[in-house]
């Protein structure tokens, strides 16, 4: 064999045996990672958390791009909008207050869709440098989620930021010409609520490590029921995680991670409501959890969990108490096995029974797959805010629609127009609303 030979045949070898090298180097790293993975070894949580962390800046840049964040934000715009229907002798007169998704307001609609005042204030006003979100969003990508209207105009806003996680950014309260009165900095997310106490009930969340016994792989989106002085002031905090992990109802917990337990509502329970409901005390809190499917209510002062059901009811919203002791609530998704949509329920908790339920038409079914919400009015019909279509309406018990409005093309993207989807509808009496008096005289001032 020549020399020139032996040479060429010992390369191939050693490029063999260098690219079976560089093979096992790879297979021993892909075992040492499923490894990981599968035992939740070190580093699993470290790199977890970064994970998490590059798919909601992920979720930022792509937010940032400027299209219609349909299903967020916008959806594509009603053949007509505005006030649809109004058959005024079957309705609840008044005035219907709602958020509007694309930004930072919120706005009172007369029954025939008009405006009669609107609230607006940036997240960057109310806080220019904020030192409880280390990065926020873009300011276009942060607006209110529900707002709180109170009978001198002033208005409680919660404010989240799409695209964000932790999304909650804040609460501000604000006046009747959108100044600041006072804020709380802290992730508060999605609803509050004001007792009969005065004190102000919300929802807060953070990331936390749980301890390994429980399960649950790191880390989760811990969330908290905040109470508030009529100041803004936080005078108590409990761990709704504990309350659930500690409980004597069995929450499949397990092996869950991130946004897991995602609270979307929190009631104060008044007298007259506990009067009715043989499992609850005044000042109790009425809790829902949508990754759960579950309502839960809680003892503030005890932390522990009363009662809780979890049955008919998907991805729910906005749970009320009625009179009668029955809760009504929306129910995103708890029809997808029958092949239907989104509906309002009324569900009776002592007896585990569905008394009425409103799934709209064949030809207008409900759906919203995040959000929505209801409000029982005084004459028994439910106004309803079908968020993901930018809807809201007004149903009766007999399931006829006596009112509906569609929010108004805000946009229009590609040739397509595009109206801002709507949260936190509810309607007001003239009376519940003294304000109004008070434009009405700032009008008849520069109008002489």
């Amino acid at each position: 064999m020549s020399q020139k030979s032996h040479s060429s045949s010992t390369d191939r070898l050693d490029a063999w045996f260098r690219g079976m090298f560089i093979a096992g180097i790879f297979c021993l790293a892909y075992l040492a990672g499923a490894s990981t993975v599968f035992f939740q070894i070190f580093p699993y949580s470290i790199l977890n958390k970064a994970f998490i962390g590059i798919e909601a800046q992920k979720t930022k840049w792509r937010s940032a791009k400027g299209a219609p964040r349909l299903g967020n934000f916008y959806a594509k715009a009603h053949a007509t909008t505005g006030v649809t229907r109004h058959v005024p002798e079957k309705t609840w007169p008044g005035y219907t207050f709602c958020t509007v998704i694309s930004s930072p307001k919120a706005v009172l609609l007369d029954m025939n869709g008009k405006m009669a005042h609107s609230w607006s204030l940036p997240f960057h006003k109310v806080w220019p440098e904020p030192k409880h979100i280390e990065h926020p969003v873009h300011q276009h990508n942060i607006t209110f989620h529900q707002a709180h209207l109170l009978p001198n105009g002033d208005v409680l806003a919660v404010y989240e930021g799409y695209g964000d996680t932790p999304y909650g950014y804040g609460i501000a309260k604000i006046d009747l010409n959108s100044r600041l009165i006072w804020s709380f900095a802290d992730y508060a997310h999605h609803d509050l609520n004001i007792g009969e106490d005065g004190d102000i009930y919300c929802l807060t969340q953070k990331y936390i490590d749980p301890p390994q016994s429980s399960g649950i792989e790191l880390p989760i989106l811990a969330e908290y029921a905040v109470v508030l002085n009529s100041d803004g002031q936080e005078i108590d905090r409990i761990s709704l995680y504990d309350a659930l992990v500690q409980s004597r109802f069995d929450f499949p917990l397990e092996n869950k991670t991130g946004d897991c337990l995602h609270a979307n509502s929190i009631k104060y329970i008044t007298r007259k409501q506990a009067a009715v409901l043989p499992f609850a005390e005044p000042g109790d809190l009425l809790i829902s959890f949508r990754e759960l499917n579950t309502l839960v209510i809680l003892d503030p002062k005890s932390r522990n969990l009363r009662w809780a059901a979890q049955q008919f009811w998907a991805r729910q919203h906005d749970p009320d108490i009625l009179d009668t002791g029955d809760i009504i609530l929306f129910d995103n998704r708890g029809l997808e096995k029958e092949g239907m949509f989104s509906r309002v329920l009324i569900y009776d908790p002592r007896k585990g029974d569905i008394v009425w339920q409103f799934r709209g038409t064949a030809e207008e079914p409900l759906y919203s797959e995040i959000r929505g919400c209801q409000q029982p009015l005084p004459n028994g019909n439910v106004l309803i805010t079908v968020s993901d279509e930018g809807r809201m309406l007004e149903v009766t018990r007999e399931k006829e629609i006596v009112w509906e409005y569609y929010s108004e093309t805000e946009l229009v993207f590609n040739g397509v127009s595009y109206a801002p989807n709507l949260c936190s509808g509810q309607r007001f009496t003239a009376e519940e609303l003294p304000f109004l008096q008070q434009l009405d005289a700032q009008k008849n001032s520069l109008n002489p």
